[in-house]
């Protein structure tokens, strides 16, 4: 990318799972996330009025726009956050020397 130039933002699919892949589609059977989220891509693309080379891309563009986590890793990743900045905040408290 030539200097100065701007990155245009890439979006995001951030899927939160109840369990880690593979995921489960209704009458599709269990697939690994990529290929949970193509299965549908064509006929929606066609759906959309999209082009064949829109699908291509779309369809390219999955390993890179498609993101899962776990409502368990969540609540593993804020409880060891709440417990630093707890931690954090009690070790940088500053007493008032009225209160001493």
């Amino acid at each position: 990318m030539p200097a100065g130039a701007q990155r245009r933002p890439r979006p995001l699919l951030l899927l939160i799972l109840t369990t880690p892949p593979p995921i489960r589609l209704a009458k599709s059977g269990r697939h690994e996330v990529d290929a949970g989220v193509a299965l549908g891509l064509e006929a929606l693309c066609a759906r959309a009025g999209m082009t064949a080379e829109d699908y291509e891309d779309l369809l390219a563009s999955i390993p890179l726009s498609v993101a899962w986590t776990t409502w368990s890793e969540i609540h593993t990743i804020r409880h060891a956050t709440e417990k630093h900045f707890v931690r954090s905040s009690l070790k940088h408290r500053r007493i008032p020397p009225s209160d001493r």
